[in-house]
Order: C-alpha cells, then structure tokens, then sequence
C-alpha cells in the first residue's frame, strides 16, 4: 500500500475516532464538545473524499460528511442524536456495527503485475472471475470463484492475490483480519461477522463486493476444539449462516469471498466445504524471487555492482 493510501486509512481512522468521542461526550452531557468532534469527523471525511479516485466513493463520503455535520448542528442546538437510538439489543447488526465494517473498506491499488510468480495461478483467478462476473455459460465452470480458499505458508502473496482480484473487477475490497471480528464483549464477535456479510451484500446492489478473509483458521476451527468456547461456537455458527445465505439457493450474487489460511487442517470441515476451490499458494521459486527484488527496487538508486540473482 503506497503513501496515499496510507494517509486515505489515518483520515478514515481519525474520522471513526472523533465519532466515538461525540457518543462520549454526549452521553457524558457535554452536547458542545460532541458537536465540535463532529464537525472534526466531518473534516476529516471531506479530506478523504478529496483523494478518493472514485467517483462514487468521492459521493459516499461527501454524503457522510454532511450527515456528520447536520448532528453537529442539532447537537449545538442542545438535541442529542446518539441518544434517540433503541435500546442494544434491538438495534439490527448491520446498522450498530457498520462504522466498524466501514473501516475495512478500500480501492485497492494492487495490480497483477505487482504479484510477482504465480503465473498459472493469477491466469487461474482472472479466467475464473472473468466468467463469474460474465455469467457462467452452460457446462463450463472451471471453479466456483466466488469461494476460494488460498492455503500456503505465510508471506508468499495470498493478500496480494485477492487485492489484485478485486482491482481487476473494480470491486469494493473489504480486507478483514480476524482481529477486526474478535472481541471480548459477549455475542459481539458474531454481530459483527454478520454486519460484513451484510455490508457486503449492500455494495453489491450496485457493483461487486470481495471479501477477503485473512487467518479464516481463527475464526472457524474445527467444532471439537471449539467445544469449550462458547463464542467460537456461535462465530463458527454465523459463519456458516451467512455462507449459505449468500448462495441465495442457487440464484448468483456479487459477493465475493476470499479467505486465507496458513493452517487448512485447522479449518472446519463445514467451512472448508463452502469453498469449493482450494488454491495453494506455495514458496517463490528463483525466478519469482528474482522478479520480487525488482519489483521493490523500482525506482529505487542502486549501486551499478548490484547483481538481484546473486541476491
């Protein structure tokens, strides 16, 4: 991820902060100080709008924005407007949790040609996703591409692979590490799987969503080892719900899942049958390392002496 991307991320993080320090402030009563974190939340999602390359994501944002910015007037005003929601437990997942999910969102910048090796397996996706988003023709279905599992020692490109997926289909890329969905509060880890599936199938609606799943292993091991944990058992449950529930009986949806394991066995068997392709992504041989020093050495001064094979 380059620098702008990197500052795209600060800016959506201090906007998520300054939201959660107006729900403080206002709960504390201090409506005023609400209002002025508001308004800083605004500034920093107008910012982020700024940079954005996509037009819809530039309205998205702009959008979110202003709604920031009428709170903060009606907070002034000396309205509370965190307050007038339902009690917890009432409150649907997808709408209490998505400022979480929100942050998971991206446009990825990575490209094939920034993958180094894995030939056949880059062929493999992008022939595979070419006829998903097409529309499978009758007989021809090389692999379920909208359920891939990437298996293989850690470091070797699984993420890279997904984010260069979702470039190529112009899809909204949600990059989920298991530590996003993990919390110490009950039945919250659960919620909060369901509000992504839920997220993604409202970006759906108007263009292609890919989740990728980074360390499935530790979301959903096998049933046995969760036996005594009750959260893992309710994570594996949801899980699995919102797995079948995208398939839709039968019918085609715009949601993509990727997941990434450097532990399959660890997987439940439940789970590993949802993916119907198992990709192995394996150590770069000479050839790859070689083309991975030069892709990092792009544009970078080198000694004249500087030999990437003997590197």
């Amino acid at each position: 991820m380059g620098d702008a991307e990197m500052y795209a991320w600060a800016l959506a993080d201090a906007a998520l902060r300054q939201e959660r320090e107006a729900r403080r402030l206002e709960a504390a009563g201090d409506l005023p100080g609400a209002a002025r974190a508001l308004r800083a939340a605004a500034r920093y999602l107008e910012e982020q709008a700024k940079r954005e390359l996509a037009q819809v994501d530039r309205v998205r944002l702009f959008q979110k924005a202003n709604g920031r910015r009428q709170q903060a007037e009606r907070l002034a005003r000396g309205e509370a407007v965190f307050a007038e929601r339902p009690a917890r437990e009432s409150v649907p997942a997808a709408d209490e949790y998505r400022a979480s999910v929100d942050e998971l969102i991206l446009r990825s910048p990575v490209t094939w040609d920034d993958i180094a090796g894995m030939d056949e397996t880059k062929e493999s996706l992008k022939y595979a996703l070419g006829l998903l988003c097409a529309g499978w023709p009758e007989g021809v279905r090389p692999l379920d591409a909208d359920r891939v599992l990437l298996y293989g020692p850690p470091g070797t490109g699984k993420t890279l692979l997904a984010a260069a997926a979702s470039r190529m289909l112009g899809a909204t890329f949600f990059n989920v590490k298991c530590s996003n969905l993990m919390s110490k509060w009950f039945g919250e880890s659960s919620r909060l799987v369901a509000a992504l599936f839920a997220r993604a199938r409202s970006e759906a609606d108007t263009g292609v969503a890919l989740v990728f799943i980074d360390e499935v292993d530790a979301l959903c091991r096998h049933r046995e080892s969760a036996a005594d944990h009750g959260a893992e058992r309710r994570i594996l449950a949801t899980l699995l719900a919102e797995l079948d529930g995208l398939a839709d009986k039968g019918q085609r949806t715009r949601v993509i899942i990727m997941a990434a394991t450097n532990r399959p066995q660890d997987i439940s068997a439940a789970v590993l049958e949802r993916f119907d392709e198992h990709i192995l992504v394996p150590l770069p041989d000479f050839e790859a390392r070689q083309a991975i020093l030069r892709i990092h050495a792009k544009g970078k001064p080198l000694a004249e002496d500087i030999d990437l094979a003997v590197l």
